[in-house]
């Protein structure tokens, strides 16, 4: 059974699919975590931020060169690590190989960074946008964990318990902020 038959279980309904497609944009099937990783580390650097001293574009630049740090260590540490593993060469196609694999990083932060900039584009204040951005990580952190969750069973207990696992995380990074401010 490939992965396709996996995800679209043939009791499933066509009104179904739309979330199959939908989660697969959201939460890809290869490196899911990268998305969550992402995700997380923008929540929490948006989290530190202190409104009062900082402009929203200084906070927005601040974190994408943050991500950026982020997502070129992970990419290291899996070339590093795979060639640990099976003692192959360094080269610059493997190193690409694995930045390709890491990039989830930089798509779970991008729902953080694009609202944090939509409400400034709208006007809102640095405090509004990054509670705004925060809310989205959460939302985006709810959303991973409902379609692993829904992927990997239907019983409602496990739906229900990684949903509240994903929400004690969000609220975590919100903790970060309120403690913080």
């Amino acid at each position: 059974m490939d992965s396709t038959e996996a995800a679209e279980p043939s009791g499933d309904t066509r009104s179904d699919r739309w979330f199959i497609r939908l989660a697969r944009l959201v939460v890809p099937e290869e490196n899911p975590a990268g998305v969550v990783y992402g995700t997380i580390v923008a929540g929490a650097l948006l989290a530190a931020e202190a409104p009062r001293h900082e402009t929203l574009p200084s906070t927005a630049g601040a974190v994408v060169v943050s991500l950026a740090l982020y997502w070129i260590a992970h990419t290291y540490a899996h070339n590093a690590g795979d060639r640990a593993q099976t003692g192959s060469p360094w080269t610059v196609s493997r190193l690409l190989k694995s930045a390709g694999h890491e990039f989830n990083i930089i798509k779970g932060a991008l729902v953080p960074l694009l609202v944090l900039l939509m409400a400034w584009a709208i006007g809102a204040g640095t405090s509004t946008a990054v509670r705004c951005a925060l809310v989205s990580s959460v939302v985006m952190l709810f959303l991973v964990e409902l379609t692993a969750a829904l992927r990997s069973s239907r019983r409602p207990a496990s739906v229900v318990l990684g949903v509240l696992v994903s929400v004690l995380l969000g609220l975590g990074v919100l903790t970060v902020n309120v403690l913080l401010h």
